[in-house]
């Protein structure tokens, strides 16, 4: 499943090599974002692999029609939002060193589909549950977005706000330190049997404002 920002035409061919080379660069296969589009350049593009989706639901374990089906609806819908959230948080485009980007980037991504899923009655409470058991399964630092959506209370858009990390994501290079700081913790939280427990609210909204902050 592709979804496009604008339809395909004659005079907007597709380089289908372009697209296998752009999805095998990417850790994350099941979706993607794209701030200038393949279809069309002038606009970016949310991809979504269901295939892929149905697969790895599958694996999982899942292997009653209904229970399976139901699952890859809710992490579909996850995925989605995932990407979303790269687009809401698509500022600058300096290049940042890419484990210290991904870091802070992924897990914010999952914060906000995991915040929107919790939020929004458009569809089932299930859903939401389904998408934080897909979460909880993840690698870091995809996993990570569990915890600031855990350790986040209801005035979380001033805890961990996808928007102060895009609109300082220019400043980054001059701030290698404090994104050291917060990937060793979140690594470090990775290691623990129960980091959910572990993880200290104060202290990560502490390395987060050192990220953001003037």
């Amino acid at each position: 499943m592709l979804l496009k920002t604008c339809e395909e035409s004659d005079d907007n061919l597709v380089d289908h090599q372009k697209i296998n080379d752009i999805v095998q660069e990417k850790t994350d296969r099941i979706g993607l974002y794209l701030h200038k589009g393949v279809f069309c350049k002038e606009r970016p593009e949310i991809w979504a692999c269901y295939d892929r989706i149905y697969k790895d639901c599958f694996l999982n374990g899942y292997l009653f029609r209904e229970k399976c089906e139901k699952e890859v609806a809710a992490i579909t819908l996850m995925v989605v939002l995932h990407e979303l959230g790269h687009a809401i948080m698509d500022g600058s485009h300096e290049v940042l060193p890419h484990e210290l980007y991904r870091w802070v980037e992924e897990p914010l991504a999952n914060y906000i589909a995991l915040k929107y899923m919790s939020c929004c009655c458009c569809w089932p409470f299930d859903y939401h549950m389904e998408a934080i058991n897909f979460v909880e399964k993840q690698k870091p630092p995809y996993n990570m977005g569990l915890i600031l959506h855990a350790k986040s209370s209801y005035t979380a858009e001033e805890m961990f706000n996808p928007v102060l990390w895009s609109n300082k994501k220019s400043q980054q290079k001059a701030k290698t330190y404090a994104l050291e700081n917060w990937k060793n913790y979140l690594s470090y939280l990775c290691s623990c049997s129960n980091p959910r427990s572990e993880a200290n609210e104060l202290y990560l909204k502490a390395m987060f404002y050192e990220i953001v902050r003037d």
